[in-house]
């Protein structure tokens, strides 16, 4: 079995709203606004609840190792 097909985050995908910090998400979103950044890329953006929060007109991307995540 490879990192890909791990049980653990298919399960922590499915789960994604528990796992999220609203605050957090919050500041990160204003700190790249503050330094007028024009992309984004997250690591491990699990279902991608995070990259939400930017305004549109950035290039908001994101990658994870979970299948389940990113077909969420």
């Amino acid at each position: 079995m490879s990192a890909l097909d791990s049980p653990y985050w298919d399960s922590y995908a499915q789960d994604h709203s528990k796992h999220y910090n609203e605050e957090m998400a919050k500041f990160i979103r204003d700190l790249a606004v503050s330094l007028r950044v024009q992309s984004v890329l997250e690591i491990g953006c699990s279902a991608g609840n995070d990259l939400k929060l930017f305004p549109q007109n950035l290039d908001v991307r994101g990658i994870d190792i979970s299948k389940t995540a990113i077909d969420r």
